[in-house]
């Protein structure tokens, strides 16, 4: 792997004074073009390559790159062509539109619903013959969860559901639960208390373990300060050469 990267450098080098597809040719490399993508940085069929985006959002045309990895091997980008900012006509993104605005009425027309079905709720006497009334389904969960559990009958997992819902206390029936999957109504059946003994028990592992997770990102985020503020410059290709 060390040989690819050195080729793929002393081509990304030699192609600064020369035409591109010449010299990939010469070399032997296959060129391709991607694509447009956005300064998020994803690059349809390589992924998720912010680096290489910040490279082109930040250089003319005809501007050559460092070399970036991938898992197949390394890359070096020449940018081609710049898509100006500007406006769109409305045929090319009407049916983008109607799905935004359709997904909106929809959201919309299920918390309206929503809304009507916890005003008939006024106790957890209420619930079934509201569900009965509406035509939905009361849902039980098992007796023992947590908030990366799983939701009964086959429902997909809503943690943003179950997050909200461990705040209620026992007895207690939630306002509209809205989350990305849908809206709920929820009724704490029973919760258990709160429990120091174990708590303290548990809280060394427990601190050990944020603080673990909070160390890793820090770290990573500065790592990537660092490769972003960087001006690296790398001169072996003057001094060393493979023959």
């Amino acid at each position: 792997r060390d040989q690819v990267y050195t080729d793929a450098y002393n081509f990304s080098q030699d192609i600064k004074e020369a035409d591109f597809a010449q010299m990939a040719e010469d070399y032997g490399y296959d060129v391709d073009t991607t694509d447009a993508f956005s300064e998020a940085g994803y690059i349809k069929g390589l992924g998720k390559m912010r680096m290489a985006a910040e490279f082109c959002f930040n250089n003319p045309v005809g501007a050559v790159s460092d070399v970036y990895p991938v898992p197949e091997g390394y890359i070096v980008f020449q940018i081609c062509n710049v898509i100006e900012e500007s406006i769109k006509p409305f045929d090319e993104v009407k049916s983008q539109i109607y799905k935004k605005i359709s997904k909106v009425l929809l959201d919309n027309k299920v918390w309206d619903k929503a809304a009507e079905v916890r005003a008939g709720i006024e106790t957890v006497d209420d619930m079934e013959g509201v569900a009965k009334e509406y035509g939905l389904k009361i849902h039980v969960t098992a007796d023992s969860i947590r908030v990366d559990s799983g939701l009964p009958d086959n429902l997909r997992r809503d943690k943003d559901f179950l997050t909200q819902a461990f705040r209620l206390s026992e007895g207690d029936i939630s306002d509209i639960i809205s989350t990305g999957r849908g809206c709920y109504i929820a009724y704490m059946e029973s919760k258990s208390p709160w429990n120091d003994e174990d708590f303290l028990t548990l809280h060394p592992t427990i601190y050990n373990s944020l603080v673990a997770k909070k160390q890793q990102q820090t770290l990573k985020n500065w790592q990537r300060e660092l490769r972003i503020a960087a001006d690296i410059r790398d001169y072996r290709y003057k001094y060393f050469h493979d023959f």
